[in-house]
């Protein structure tokens, strides 16, 4: 069972994360939140660690943790539709598990994955847990003098 800002926004009590809960967000027109970020592309695997990806981990993790969903189109950050993800497989939701460890210092573990589908529109849902380990930092390769060649960002 699971209680995460789909929930709240369309006042559903703890259930699993399902298409109805995601449409009735959408049709709410829920609107962006700390804990709740609507995204319409996965971002490619290839790379992962470089996109906004491991920031959104990190910032979720530092301020109570939320919800990422891919899949989902939006407008001045309301959700106006439904729309394909991309493709996603073990392999890929692996690389997301890794990104949050690799990139985010500390590493933020126990992500929880949700792999949602309506007419042919693929969403994947990723839990981000609330952290006491933080405040969680994100590091992204530069060209710096600095030894390891990494940049600590905060986020949240």
């Amino acid at each position: 069972m699971s209680f995460t800002a789909l929930h709240r926004a369309v006042g559903a009590t703890p259930d699993p994360l399902t298409d109805d809960l995601l449409d009735a967000a959408v049709a709410a027109g829920t609107t962006e939140a700390s804990d709740l970020g609507w995204k319409a592309q996965l971002p490619p695997a290839k790379g992962l660690t470089q996109t906004d990806f491991p920031k959104d981990v990190a910032a979720m993790a530092n301020s109570g943790g939320g919800l990422i969903v891919y899949g989902v189109e939006e407008s001045q950050k309301a959700a106006t539709g439904r729309v394909d993800a991309g493709e996603f497989d073990e392999t890929y939701e692996r690389t997301l598990r890794s990104a949050a460890i690799t990139a985010v210092s500390p590493p933020v573990f126990g992500l929880n994955v949700h792999r949602l589908e309506a007419d042919g529109k693929r969403a994947i849902a990723v839990e981000v847990p609330a952290s006491i380990d933080g405040p969680h930092l994100i590091y992204r390769t530069t060209t710096s003098a600095r030894p390891s060649g990494m940049t600590p960002t905060p986020c949240g």
